[in-house]
């Protein structure tokens, strides 16, 4: 170690750079050289984050891709189901249309009704047929459902309606029936939209089965008993408008008697659609209420009877039948009555009535479980009448 030197000075950092970089013969580049360093780790980082982001990139796409997908499918299934629905509803509305026009022609096959037994055809009033060219709706809409054909009471040259004239008709099937034989004519009128319509489509018919119908109403609407919505009056007064047409124009025969169930709906729709009609003096509006005539019992609360002290202060102007509890004591929180259990109850309705009443022309305002029981008794083919809807049914039994 030469002389005065110290340890110290063996290694001066700026000495030693530079005599490095002159080494190299990179002076101009010595920093550079470090950063070139620093660069190749650099990169690496650079091209891991780039990476990263291409990934996120890409599953963001992946995940926008496939919420595309999903609503692309959700959508096809709702489209899927939506074109269901309305290929349902048409089919229904045609067999409506076809049900609503030879409905009231048709003369219904029965199974035997205790003493009662309604006979398979009424002879000479088979009317199944349409009229070529004539469409079903405009003639149902304009008619009643009734067709335009001839019969054996028409006298030639005599004027009349076709329902004048069938009405004639089905006087002369009764003049000539056989002992024991009697016709009638039925008018099934529904409801018009009550409370619990309107719930039910709110929820859905699966949700109201399973849990809604039991309730005594929700936070929106009560239907225990169900009352008439705002809409369901309006039909029930649309009603009143098509019989005071059918009366006038029509001569469609009236009602000689009234009957209808003791639910409040039915008995709202009675009053609106038959009171203050101009009607013979002979058949004037009287309603009976009649038990047998509810809507299928139990377990949907919508469906059980206000008591009766309630009915009669609110429809004064109804007769209700001999025997009628105070208290509903039909309805049962617990079982639905089966197609089955309500036939028999319809069946012992049609008793009652073909047994005591002698009119002719009978109205029944009621309710689609009922009217749909009522045709299964009378052999006829089944439908849903919409709110507010009535077909009229030729019924001819023998005891």
């Amino acid at each position: 170690m030469p002389s005065g030197s110290s340890i110290s000075n063996t290694w001066d950092p700026k000495r030693q750079h530079h005599k490095t970089a002159h080494a190299h013969g990179h002076d101009s580049q010595a920093t550079t050289g470090y950063e070139s360093q620093d660069r190749l780790t650099e990169q690496p980082r650079e091209q891991a984050k780039a990476s990263k982001e291409a990934d996120k990139e890409q599953k963001r796409k992946q995940r926008a891709e496939e919420k595309e997908r999903k609503q692309r499918e959700k959508y096809s299934d709702r489209k899927a189901r939506e074109y269901e629905r309305e290929r349902e509803k048409r089919a229904k509305n045609a067999r409506m249309r076809q049900n609503h026009d030879v409905g009231y022609a048709d003369n219904l096959g029965v199974d035997p009704i205790s003493d009662l037994r309604l006979a398979k055809r009424a002879a000479g009033v088979s009317i199944r047929k349409r009229l070529p060219g004539f469409r079903l709706n405009e003639h149902a809409s304009t008619n009643f459902g009734l067709i335009d054909r001839p019969y054996e009471s028409d006298v030639p040259g005599e004027s009349g309606t076709q329902w004048q004239r069938f009405e004639r008709e089905v006087e002369r099937l009764n003049d000539t029936a056989d002992e024991g034989v009697v016709y009638k004519v039925l008018y099934m009128g529904r409801h018009g939209q009550g409370v619990h319509n309107v719930a039910e489509a709110r929820y859905g018919r699966e949700e109201w089965d399973r849990h809604y119908a039991a309730l005594p109403g929700d936070a929106l609407a009560h239907w225990t008993d169900a009352h008439l919505t705002p809409t369901g009056i309006q039909q029930a007064l649309a009603a009143h408008g098509f019989w005071r047409r059918q009366l006038a124009s029509a001569k469609t025969p009236a009602p000689q008697t009234h009957y209808t169930s003791p639910l409040y709906r039915c008995l709202e729709t009675a009053n609106l659609t038959f009171t203050d009609l101009d009607l013979p003096a002979d058949r004037a509006y009287a309603p009976i209420v009649k038990e047998r005539l509810r809507e299928v019992l139990g377990v949907h609360t919508c469906d059980q009877r206000s008591p009766l002290p309630v009915l009669r202060s609110a429809f004064p102007n109804f007769e209700f039948e001999e025997g009628m509890a105070e208290e509903d004591e039909l309805w049962s929180a617990t079982h639905r009555e089966t197609n089955e259990e309500i036939d028999v109850r319809m069946k012992s309705l049609l008793d009652d009535v073909f047994g005591s009443d002698g009119a002719t022309f009978v109205s029944f305002t009621t309710h689609s479980g009922a009217i749909g029981s009522l045709l299964r008794v009378l052999g006829h083919r089944e439908f849903r009448l919409l709110t507010g809807g009535v077909v009229p049914v030729l019924v001819r039994a023998e005891r």
